[in-house]
């Protein structure tokens, strides 16, 4: 996957291109907690990113995944 810092960086890259807005989608993981959102969220806008949605799951594969680790059953 995709650091979502890099897709943060890419998008200011690309802002100073826009006239007015782009839509910026972040993945933020349930365990990340409020400061790391927070810094996430500051340091894009220091970098001139104008807007962010972020979206505090995670994508089905990860979710497959730890289903499949903590599965009693597939210890076996």
């Amino acid at each position: 996957e995709i650091s979502q810092k890099e897709i943060v960086i890419q998008a200011s890259q690309r802002q100073k291109y826009i006239d007015q807005s782009q839509s910026l989608n972040l993945m933020i993981p349930p365990s990340a907690s409020p400061k790391e959102v927070n810094s996430l969220l500051i340091e894009g806008w220091e970098m001139g990113v104008k807007t962010f949605y972020y979206q505090r799951s995670a994508n089905p594969a990860q979710e497959l995944a730890r289903s499949i680790l903590t599965c009693a059953s597939c210890e076996a």
